[in-house]
């Protein structure tokens, strides 16, 4: 990307202003110079300043949406469900205050929670086992 890329012409437009602005009309002795220095303040000075601008802002805008297609993507595989639309169980281990329970279906959709206590000093583990049973009998519970 350049500023004035396809701009051949002796004398480029935007020289032409900055002469203008100093009122450099070409009829004075000095004035050959002054056109010389206006092309020169452009060429090497505003063009270089203006070129580094634009790349800069371009670029962080192109980083900027980057950012956000990133997000974006990865929201939508990071929501997407691991193991397709299926039933799945959910256990939340705890010794002291129990197994939490949570049977979940295809949507996500919360279908039941409770708390198992196979461990001590509780020791249920044959009504754990049951619970867990017919969690999955009732739901389908596939994972």
């Amino acid at each position: 990307i350049e500023v004035d890329a396809d701009d051949t012409s002796p004398v480029k437009p935007v020289e032409r202003m900055i002469a203008n602005a100093y009122a450099v009309g070409g009829s004075l002795p000095g004035d050959r110079w002054l056109m010389e220095v206006a092309g020169w303040t452009w060429r090497i000075k505003l063009s270089l300043h203006l070129t580094l601008d634009l790349m800069r802002d371009l670029r962080e805008r192109a980083e900027e949406e980057a950012i956000h297609v990133f997000a974006r993507n990865l929201k939508d595989l990071l929501l997407a469900a691991p193991a397709g639309s299926r039933a799945t169980m959910g256990l939340d281990p705890g010794i002291r205050t129990g197994v939490k329970v949570a049977v979940v279906d295809g949507t996500g959709k919360v279908l039941t929670t409770t708390t198992v206590y196979p461990f001590p000093p509780r020791n249920d583990v044959r009504g754990t086992q049951a619970e867990l049973a017919k969690l999955i009998r009732l739901h389908k519970v596939e994972l």
